[in-house]
């Protein structure tokens, strides 16, 4: 707490959220002991040392081990007993002395060790009184009292300390795991047509995308899963089952998705917070048949957000993703990434291009590539005639200079063509509290698209498939009689999908296809700055698939497309969260 480097991360004044504000103390058997008040986006970070270990606990799952581990509880936590009564002068950041009340706000464990913690057995719930058999009833249960473990329990003589309002929800093991791989997608995938074989084709012909790990032989053959692979098969799951199985398990796989989405967000409403209540209550209605703990600790979820609001800060897992910063493992490595060898632009480029909304590398990746062979190395089957509209637009019609041979010059010129670029996200408080630059990477490729407009939702956007990135020639310009400056502004070559066609009120999606002229692609050539985000289609499967299609034809091959929301939380928030579904 008074270490300097966290001067300008700290919280001194209260801020109202559902709750009052405290010094709050953060347990977990992953991270150790950390103030709470030290902004996420430090104390998460090994680097910074925000977070100390203070001790180790013994496992050893027998009645001597449970007794240790309480004794030793109580050794490590005693200290704040008299520091949460009294107080304790503590030097902070900022080099003022203050009076700390530490106290117990947040115990993070996985559910075996939060039964430990409040003397329970396993099989019932460690937050209420609820009975084995009766798990998942519309009656509701007093929460469980500090008396009931005060036989030994160790925050029993903590201030200010309820022990089951401490114990945090486990993101990863309960709602990734334990709900969704262990329970849906094992029904949902029994419920399918065709079964395991089924799915997995689907999963082998799953358009590829930067933010999306390709899962190339199924997820049968998954033999050992982690949190990243989890949250991956999630962004597709939905779309996969789409059309192989009956209404009612779409129904659920959607409520759950959109449950576990809502849970991740950084500030909560009471709206929200309602739209989270419906979409467990929906899947709850649906699927009855089986009550999982884990289902169980799913349904106080609301709570838990009223009681600690910064879930985001709490309940975190040891192989969380860090959102923030868009990191995974499924990003492209540096063998698979052409660009990877490419000259990073200097700290001035990149700040002039992130006010343009854009960055991009310096070096292209193909200095002087001949127009006629864009049709094909890219596909760009119309791209002379788009560059040709796309000159008269830059130099007026009264200037451009119309001759017969522009189309030859054209073809047997060179551009400098580029394999990816970044855009720069808008700012969402439901995906990110910290005023940071979030960049999202399209790439120039088949099954690459884009959004765009003037700002991001269903009324403003257009959606396009993105084919090649390049910047025109000075001897172009020359010859069509335009300014120089537009040799620097990089173009992009696009083909058109249609706005949105249809919502499915089943599963919640989207639908588009390719937009045509003549019975032709629709395309034009378009500024880098008109492109505001990267996003996913998914093939409608139909009731059969096509055993031709492939993650790097199903684009080109398929009529017909699912807009995935849940490629980017981003996505999710703009055409989940915010979408009226009374106006469609």
């Amino acid at each position: 707490m008074g270490n300097p480097e966290f001067r300008e991360h700290m919280k001194y004044a209260p801020e109202h959220l559902y709750c009052a504000t405290i010094a709050p103390t953060l347990l977990s058997r992953f991270s150790g002991d950390n103030i709470g008040n030290i902004d996420k986006s430090i104390w998460r970070k090994p680097s910074m040392h925000a977070t100390v270990l203070i001790g180790y606990l013994p496992q050893h799952r027998a009645l001597e081990g449970y007794r240790l581990f309480h004794q030793y509880m109580c050794e490590l936590l005693a200290p704040l007993i008299v520091a949460g009564r009294n107080g304790v002068d503590m030097v902070c950041a900022d080099s003022l002395v203050r009076r700390v009340y530490p106290i117990l706000a947040a115990y993070i464990a996985d559910h075996p060790e939060q039964c430990l913690i409040a003397c329970c057995r396993e099989n019932l719930c460690p937050k209420c009184c609820v009975a084995r058999d009766q798990r998942g009833g519309t009656m509701r249960w007093p929460m469980r009292i500090l008396e009931a473990a005060s036989q030994g329990a160790s925050p029993k003589d903590l201030p200010h300390a309820d022990i089951f309002h401490s114990l945090m929800p486990d993101i990863l093991y309960q709602l990734h795991e334990s709900v969704f791989k262990d329970h849906i997608m094992s029904w949902a995938t029994a419920c399918t047509e065709g079964g395991k074989l089924e799915v997995d084709c689907h999963f082998k012909a799953m358009p590829k995308h930067p933010e999306l790990r390709h899962f190339k032989k199924g997820i049968s053959l998954v033999s050992q899963w982690t949190g990243t692979k989890y949250k991956n098969m999630e962004k597709v799951f939905l779309s996969v089952l789409s059309g192989r199985v009956e209404e009612a398990v779409i129904q659920a796989v959607h409520a759950v998705l959109d449950f576990i989405y809502y849970a991740h967000f950084k500030v909560h409403s009471d709206d929200l917070l309602k739209q989270l209540e419906d979409a467990w209550n929906t899947f709850h209605s649906i699927r009855m048949a089986m009550w999982l703990q884990c289902q169980k600790a799913a349904q106080h979820q609301n709570d838990y957000i009223r009681w600690a609001p910064a879930q985001d800060q709490i309940a975190k897992s040891q192989e969380d993703e860090d959102f923030d910063n868009g990191k995974s493992d499924s990003e492209p490595k540096d063998k698979q990434s052409p660009q990877a060898s490419h000259k990073a632009p200097s700290q001035a480029e990149e700040k002039e291009q992130l006010a343009n909304g854009f960055k991009i590398v310096k070096k292209p990746a193909y200095v002087r590539a001949k127009v006629s062979e864009l049709v094909k190395d890219f596909g760009a089957v119309d791209f002379t005639c788009c560059l040709e509209d796309r000159l008269c637009q830059l130099a007026g019609p009264s200037s451009y200079r119309r001759t017969g041979d522009m189309s030859f010059i054209i073809e047997n010129s060179s551009v400098a063509i580029y394999t990816q670029f970044k855009v720069k996200l808008p700012h969402i408080p439901q995906v990110s509290l910290i005023l940071k630059t979030t960049m999202d990477t399209i790439h120039a490729h088949s099954a690459q698209a884009a959004t765009l407009g003037e700002s991001p939702g269903l009324a403003f956007s257009e959606f396009a498939n993105v084919r090649v990135i390049f910047k025109l020639s000075k001897a172009i310009c020359y010859t069509a009689g335009i300014s120089l400056d537009h040799a620097t502004l990089p173009l992009v070559y696009v083909e058109w999908f249609t706005s949105f066609n249809t919502y499915n009120r089943v599963n919640g999606l989207y639908t588009l296809s390719r937009s045509t002229r003549q019975h032709r692609r629709f395309a034009s050539i378009i500024p880098i700055t008109d492109i505001i985000r990267s996003y996913h289609l998914i093939p409608v499967w139909g009731t059969s698939m096509d055993r031709t299609w492939t993650s790097d034809t199903v684009v080109e091959l398929c009529k017909k497309f699912y807009f995935n929301p849940y490629l980017h939380y981003h996505d999710f928030v703009e055409f989940q969260y915010l979408v009226d579904r009374d106006e469609l």
